[in-house]
């Protein structure tokens, strides 16, 4: 109920604002910071609510982390379980409050803001792209990867530089996304590929390619960065075996947005940013083919601009709606895949521990405090002691 009233008010909101001429700036600007607001609260003041979620929280209760002023700096560059970024953040949150849930509001007020940010920034159809937002990976970045969420939001920022050319600021957002996320150190390469990889004639080369650093990432993960990231790879690869259908359905998709890429760039109504964000999106689609989930993960984070394209397609470009129509077709079948056919898996470490939909079902606050609630909670969190353990 609690979720299905946030989205009525979002879809009220964007059919309101969005498909109105006549809306008033000022009060459309009170109900998107009101939006910001309830996504901060709903993710922060959750109890209980995902999955890697568990995994934090038990090393926030150890004592893993104490104060700023206890950090040892030599440490971090040593330490490579978590991110320099991560625990100094984690450290600092610590040094004011002992509890987790000031932690979640800390870390759901970076990843909501961020995201605002961009989406007020990159369109005129901000409504529609957070109802989008809502709908498909909030729960994700504020309950599940919340480490390279944070990598991943700096990234999305960086976009606006990355369109100005100030090489400068855009490394250094890089850098910074990397502390939270090795793996975010993958943008670096964007300025010498942006331009390159949309050519039509150049698809089939950069498909070999891909496929080549896929088969030397399984057969050699020792060439990678480092023995951890080493280890994600066999790691997140021995996770990834997809049937036959999920396959073909990945490679359909990411035709299908390469093509979207090479219209969105002809599109002159779509901000700068939002081309450059298509092309990164269809980017780590492909290269996610045959890499490991916490690379297709950045195409995630550029679903945002995906989700502006759509809406300035739709709302604006109305001799496109039947092309409009068509992606919107893709996005409505992988949201139908992601929430129907996948929810009920069983991704947990231990058989029967979690599930799919535990990342956002069912959801407590830390205000309640019935039987069910502290039953489900402490399962939960048992399960994760003793994985970690």
């Amino acid at each position: 109920m609690l979720y299905l009233s946030v989205f009525l008010l979002f879809l009220f909101a964007a059919i309101k604002f969005d498909s109105s001429n006549n809306s008033s700036p000022k009060a459309s600007n009170k109900v998107y910071l009101f939006e910001l607001l309830i996504l901060i609260l709903l993710a922060g003041l959750r109890k209980g609510v995902g999955g890697d979620t568990f995994s934090y929280m038990s090393y926030w209760n150890s004592g893993f982390y104490s104060s700023i002023y206890d950090l040892n700096l030599f440490g971090l560059a040593l330490f490579d379980r978590f991110g320099p970024g991560w625990l100094i953040l984690s450290n600092l949150v610590h040094t004011f409050s002992e509890e987790f849930y000031v932690f979640q509001i800390v870390h759901a007020c970076i990843i909501n803001t961020a995201i605002f940010y961009f989406v007020n920034k990159a369109t005129n159809y901000r409504f529609t792209v957070i109802l989008l937002y809502f709908l498909t990976i909030f729960f994700y970045y504020n309950m599940e990867i919340m480490r390279q969420s944070l990598g991943n939001v700096l990234l999305l920022i960086s976009l606006f530089y990355f369109v100005k050319k100030e090489w400068k600021s855009y490394f250094l957002f890089v850098a910074v996304a990397a502390l939270f996320h090795v793996s975010a150190l993958l943008f670096a390469f964007l300025p010498f590929v942006n331009s390159y990889i949309l050519k039509l004639s150049k698809l089939r080369t950069i498909v070999i390619v891909s496929v080549m650093a896929g088969i030397m990432k399984v057969i050699f993960p020792s060439l990678s960065f480092g023995e951890s990231w080493a280890d994600g790879v066999v790691k997140y690869s021995a996770m990834q075996n997809a049937s036959l259908l999920g396959n073909i359905h990945a490679v359909l998709l990411t035709i299908a947005y390469f093509y979207l890429a090479r219209y969105c760039r002809k599109c002159d109504t779509l901000s700068p940013e939002v081309k450059v964000g298509v092309n990164v999106f269809f980017y780590f689609n492909l290269i996610g083919l045959f890499m490991p989930i916490f690379v297709t993960r950045y195409s995630t984070i550029m679903s945002i601009v995906l989700y502006i394209a759509m809406a300035t397609l739709v709302i604006e470009k109305h001799k496109t709606i039947v092309k409009a129509v068509v992606w919107a077709e893709f996005v409505v079948f992988t949201f139908f895949r992601a929430y129907t056919i996948d929810m009920s898996s069983d991704v947990g470490r231990a058989p029967g521990s979690y599930y799919f939909y535990n990342r956002f079902y069912p959801y407590y606050s830390i205000f309640e405090d019935n039987v069910e609630a502290k039953e489900y909670y402490q399962f939960r969190y048992n399960i994760m002691n003793k994985n970690e353990g």
